[in-house]
């Protein structure tokens, strides 16, 4: 896969941008300091957004399926369309390849314009709307509140509570437009506790909100003890445990295929211990230990067209690091002191001749650069003087600030 990837240093930083073997957008993923942060975009080869997933720290805590069709080849579900800003344009629901429900346009700063009715794909005319808002409450005799809940537009909206003739709460579900999104209890003060379940909202698979999305134990509104998380499908997606609401123990990751994706151990919640990535058909493509939440020792990673091996000391890449292709030969060989390249580095061809020569110190380009064709014989070079270039093939230049590109 080719990707667009911007670095700091040796850490990801900023949108990174990965595409199709046919050129076009795969996937589009945002770094802080080498972490996935905030919303993530994944679209099929015709341009279609089909996965919103939001990071915190590295670790998917949302996933918005969008975009999709049935095995017919219909559209289902929620659908929406963006504006180069990555704000909402347009957005409505489909079942069996017609709108359905309200579709509602955005303008570029996410100001509603204009909102729609269909129903079976058919438009409908001078449509009144109004909001609807009331609390709906049954009692046990003497007047104890039983059970209440809020409606909009005659439809549950919000938290759903039973209570016993004590007045405790003993039941509690949370609803979107009538659709059923979390399952426990949820007290007086607000806080979701003991055993709770979470759905998806409007099912891409049967267009309601049954789908089970997540489950596990909630304390004083922190979730604790094992998790599991689903994909719509009914596989699972993750799972692991919390500890007064951080990741606490070993993680596990799974393809929908049922093979684990990742594995990774946490402490208060921040990466401690090992991480073991796998491609979908189980091969090792990352793997390398945290200590707290800073990469250390031995790391290696499948880069597609070559493998990585180096050794982070907090965080930091240090010491050798070398590429090689899958054949076997080196790609890359090079020095990094606390995470600035240093010394000499060299790229090679699959052949196993010389491409790049660099040098480094402590970060900063210094020396005689040189690139050479396939045979051996060098194309040209360049000399660098802290970090300007100085000369190119012999001749004095006017010294400008480099980029990193050779």
């Amino acid at each position: 896969m080719v990707s667009e990837e911007n670095y700091d240093g040796d850490k990801k930083e900023g949108i990174s941008k990965y595409y199709y073997d046919n050129g076009k957008i795969h996937r589009v993923i945002t770094y802080e300091m080498d972490y996935k942060q905030g919303k993530s975009f994944e679209y099929t080869e015709e341009g279609y957004v089909i996965t919103i997933r939001k990071y915190e720290n590295d670790f998917m805590v949302d996933q918005e399926i969008i975009n999709r069709k049935d095995n017919r080849g219909l559209k289902t579900g929620v659908w929406k369309q963006f504006h180069e800003n990555g704000f909402v344009k347009m957005e409505g629901k489909y079942i069996k390849g017609k709108r359905e429900g309200f579709y509602r346009e955005y303008s570029a700063d996410g100001k509603l314009l204009n909102t729609y009715k269909y129903e079976v794909g058919e438009l409908v005319e001078n449509v009144v709307e109004f909001t609807d808002i009331k609390v709906d409450r049954e009692y046990y005799k003497g007047a104890k509140v039983k059970s209440e809940m809020t409606l909009v537009n005659g439809l549950p909206h919000g938290i759903y509570r039973e209570y016993s003739i004590t007045g405790n709460v003993t039941g509690s579900k949370m609803y979107s437009q009538g659709h059923v999104v979390g399952e426990g209890v949820v007290n007086k003060k607000g806080w979701k506790q003991g055993k709770w379940k979470e759905y998806y909202v409007l099912s891409m698979l049967n267009n309601s909100g049954d789908a089970l999305k997540a489950e596990g134990m909630y304390k004083d509104n922190l979730k604790v003890g094992e998790w599991i998380y689903y994909f719509e499908g009914g596989m699972i997606e993750q799972r692991g445990s919390y500890s007064d609401g951080l990741l606490s123990g070993t993680w596990r990751w799974y393809y929908e295929n049922l093979n684990v994706f990742r594995e990774e151990e946490f402490l208060k919640g921040r990466e401690n211990g090992n991480l073991v990535e796998y491609s979908d058909t189980g091969s090792v493509i990352t793997q390398g230990q945290y200590i707290n939440g800073l990469k250390n020792g031995p790391w290696m990673y499948e880069m597609g067209d070559h493998r990585e091996n180096g050794e982070y000391v907090d965080g930091k890449k240090h010491g050798i690091w070398q590429h090689y292709y899958h054949n076997g030969e080196l790609n890359f060989q090079g020095e990094f002191v606390e995470g600035d390249l240093n010394g000499k580095h060299k790229y090679y061809y699959n052949n196993g001749k010389v491409r790049e020569e660099q040098e480094y110190v402590m970060g900063v380009k210094e020396g005689v650069w040189k690139r050479f064709d396939k045979e051996g014989n060098i194309l040209y070079f360049s000399e660098y003087e802290r970090g300007l270039e100085v000369k190119v093939d012999g001749v004095k230049v006017k010294p400008e600030p480099q980029s990193d590109d050779f």
